[in-house]
């Protein structure tokens, strides 16, 4: 099996319903879920996919640029 795509999800948290839905990507997808207290700094150079908002601190950095695509619902 090929690498999986380190996947960070900001805008929801993990429960029963997200998990079953998450669990089907999951054999392709490293995914974590940003906790309460955590930071995307803490995470947005190792991060391949983000599934969120980028804070202004952090559009700065050089990690955020590189292939950002933004999709608006």
């Amino acid at each position: 099996m090929s690498k999986k795509v380190k996947t960070l999800i900001t805008v929801i948290r993990s429960s029963p319903v997200v998990d079953k839905v998450l669990s089907e990507i999951e054999p392709y997808a490293e995914i974590r879920f940003l906790g309460e207290n955590e930071t995307l700094e803490n995470y947005v150079e190792d991060i391949e996919v983000l599934y969120g908002n980028i804070d202004e601190r952090n559009l700065v950095l050089p990690k955020v640029h590189s292939g950002t695509s933004q999709t608006f619902l």
